[in-house]
């Protein structure tokens, strides 16, 4: 069936900042340049684990995914991968939201 993926951080699209999303293959600690400013833990030194890449390779690479829903980044987006959008949304402290309407198709006549 269809589907809808809602989460809070993106996953990495081509083209964007390491910091973007999940899944960049450049995400490791030597590029992680504001981990004192906002004062977290530095990113791992070998970057992300085998899972953290074959959670990114299932959502792109889903057949009946429709589309995905991120925050994380405080501006609205898309960005279109393998085909489906995958839609960043504002923070709602500043009044970002988005409404999604699941509108069923119309039943084929025989």
């Amino acid at each position: 069936k269809p589907m809808l993926l809602m989460m809070h951080i993106p996953v990495y699209a081509p083209g964007r900042e390491v910091g973007f999303g999940v899944g960049h293959p450049d995400w490791n600690a030597a590029h992680d340049t504001s981990f004192e400013l906002e004062r977290r833990n530095r990113w791992a030194a070998e970057g992300h684990k085998p899972e953290t890449f074959a959670f990114y390779d299932a959502v792109v690479s889903s057949s009946n995914l429709m589309a995905t829903f991120t925050g994380h980044v405080h501006r609205n987006g898309v960005d279109v991968i393998q085909g489906k959008p995958f839609f960043t949304i504002k923070e709602n402290a500043s009044g970002g939201y988005c409404e999604v309407w699941i509108i069923p198709a119309p039943k084929k006549q025989e």
